[in-house]
């Protein structure tokens, strides 16, 4: 299992900016988490984390963070400050967290027996939606009057489904930071509990299907635990629980746009985040969304093979 490091969003997007020609845009790092991958080149990423090796990152601090020849995971915390990073966590130290936590409530073999009663053999159902096809025209859409959810700590309210009498102290690590559930779930697969892992992501799904579906709205994203709708008939009743769901949009507005041409295509959606500020989430490689800017219709035309990217003021089309 790769190490995993938090540092500051400063520092973050400098390392995107500085390594243009070497990043690969992932949606999701979590298959290369246990042992990596082979083309050690390769900065694999989004904009919440990215796998990236260890000289790169020594090089941007200058001292050693971890070692040069290492692979890591970095994920982008906005309340550190400049050049700061947090202690590294290991899957070992996660997996010792939850479990001692566990031990303290459940006996081996009842852990055994939750664990074969919260199972699911079949893959999960994983949700993806981006922007849809009439709205593929090549011009920024300003959509008005959206909701945009997201489930607090859906990891952890599994877990503690699964195990309520440890639920206390199972909140009170995720507060601490948590990267220690998420990374205790993740690691089920490699630990014997892959149908538990197939479980809990499947009752994620299930969630936030339930809510997409009570809102009644125009669909416009979602992506895992979170969605975004537009014009919903019922406004969602929201709150900072444990497993409900939160509001992430400060206004209510989303920008959108859709790029494609033969070599590259991107989704990209920009809206004001209650707690982040301006966001962007989507499939745009990393390195081109800092030249991006929806709310003044500034886009870029991209083009994998030659590296040429084209800024272009688009008219900003407002959808209400």
């Amino acid at each position: 299992m790769l190490r995993r490091i938090k540092i500051d969003s400063i520092t973050y997007q400098e390392l995107l900016d500085r390594y243009p020609d070497y990043i690969e845009h992932c949606e999701d790092i979590n298959k290369y988490q246990l042992k990596g991958y082979p083309d050690k080149k390769v900065i694999k990423g989004n904009e919440d984390e990215m796998i990236i090796q260890g000289y790169r990152l020594n090089a941007r601090y200058e001292k050693e963070i971890v070692p040069d020849w290492m692979q890591v995971v970095c994920v982008r915390d906005d309340s550190l400050d400049y050049k700061s990073t947090t202690k590294v966590i290991w899957s070992s130290q996660a997996n010792k967290a939850v479990n001692t936590i566990l031990d303290n409530y459940y006996t081996e073999e009842e852990k055994a027996a939750l664990y074969a009663q919260y199972a699911m053999i079949k893959k999960p159902q994983y949700l993806t939606i981006y922007l849809p096809r009439s709205f593929h025209d090549d011009k920024v859409h300003k959509f008005t009057g959206c909701k945009y959810y997201d489930i607090n700590k859906a990891h952890t309210d599994a877990l503690c489904e699964i195990f309520p009498k440890a639920k206390d102290d199972l909140i009170r690590l995720t507060n601490k930071d948590k990267m220690y559930i998420n990374m205790f779930v993740g690691d089920m697969c490699n630990n014997g509990h892959r149908e538990t892992y197939n479980w809990i992501c499947q009752r994620t799904y299930n969630k936030v299907m339930k809510y997409i579906e009570e809102s009644k709205g125009f669909l416009l994203y979602a992506k895992t635990d979170g969605f975004i709708v537009w014009c919903p008939n019922k406004e969602l009743k929201t709150s900072d629980k444990l497993g409900e769901i939160k509001q992430q949009s400060k206004d209510g507005i989303v920008y959108a746009y859709r790029y494609k041409d033969k070599d590259n295509s991107y989704t990209l959606y920009q809206y004001d985040d209650i707690k982040d500020g301006i966001t962007k989430k989507g499939t745009a490689r990393l390195e081109i969304r800092k030249d991006i800017d929806l709310s003044i219709g500034q886009v870029v035309k991209a083009k994998l093979i030659d590296k040429v990217e084209i800024k272009e003021e688009q008219e900003v089309y407002e959808i209400f």
